[in-house]
């Protein structure tokens, strides 16, 4: 396993997050390609930003397009478009995983038969991209999201992704595995880890667990929060080594340290618990 940081490439100190970074003894940079100013744009800073990456001494890892991006492209053929190229470039430019936002829009209002077409709607779009990058040799990892806020969507529970994967087996298709849903929605993380031992890519790393009232809307700040109770990190990381599991750990969710400097902080002490934990590892 390795500690993976994702960083905006339009961050107005993105050369200085990048040595700030090799500072604290991380390798592998994954790239948030933001796409509000338009694709074109987006792409160019892409190549840019992996230059510097690479001239600064750190490897590559993912690429990321716009978290929730596909909740509303789904509905236009332009905005998937963009997606795709935004992994295609990815894979172009030697990144090796594409991380995403799982699709979370709410369907009870749809009728059977609507229902079923958006599933086959999104199935095909992941058909595609897998397609594209399996041709660069690169995996896709969605976030898992049990949705904890309300039911309705197409993978708010794992018989639900289960039956996504039997629709999309192609191995390029993965998990971005994260403790937080999971674990919110009552399901067992350790559980969860060994039913998804082969189709985890990447992993969202919390320190722990609180164990909140399930499905409380505040939860999911209180779950990002440093607490005494919950599942321990460090021994979900000996199990995913355990499974086989090889691939990056983003410390994506950090603590809360106050102070002008708290989210550095928090950064900096997130990133050495990762490593502390990796060297008893071995």
């Amino acid at each position: 396993m390795k500690v993976e940081v994702v960083v905006e490439i339009f961050d107005e100190d993105f050369i200085g997050k990048i040595a700030w970074l090799r500072a604290q003894g991380v390798a592998r940079v994954a790239l948030d390609v933001p796409l509000t100013g338009g694709l074109q744009p987006s792409i160019d800073r892409l190549e840019t930003a992996t230059r510097e990456v690479l001239d600064a001494g750190l490897q590559l890892g993912g690429v990321q397009p716009p978290w929730s991006w596909i909740d509303h492209a789904i509905d236009s053929e332009e905005e998937l478009a963009m997606m795709k190229t935004v992994i295609e470039k990815g894979g172009e430019l030697g990144m090796d995983c594409a991380l995403l936002s799982c699709f979370r829009r709410d369907l009870t209002e749809m009728s059977g038969a609507e229902r079923e077409a958006m599933a086959e709607k999104v199935r095909m779009t992941y058909r595609e991209m897998c397609a594209i990058a399996g041709s660069h040799g690169m995996k896709l990892a969605t976030h898992t999201s049990f949705s904890f806020f309300r039911k309705g969507s197409l993978l708010d529970t794992i018989g639900d992704w289960d039956r996504f994967f039997e629709a999309v087996p192609d191995p390029a298709n993965g998990l971005l595995f994260c403790f937080g849903p999971c674990d919110l929605m009552g399901y067992s993380v350790a559980d969860s880890i060994r039913h998804f031992r082969d189709r985890i890519h990447a992993v969202h790393a919390l320190r722990e667990l609180p164990r909140p009232e399930r499905a409380q809307p505040d939860s999911w700040k209180r779950h990002l929060q440093i607490e005494t109770d919950g599942v321990k990190l460090t021994d979900m990381l000996h199990l995913l080594a355990e499974v086989g599991f090889d691939g990056p750990v983003i410390p994506l969710h950090v603590p809360e340290f106050p102070g002008p400097a708290g989210m550095r902080t928090a950064e900096a002490w997130a990133i050495a618990y990762l490593h502390s934990v990796f060297a008893r590892l071995g």
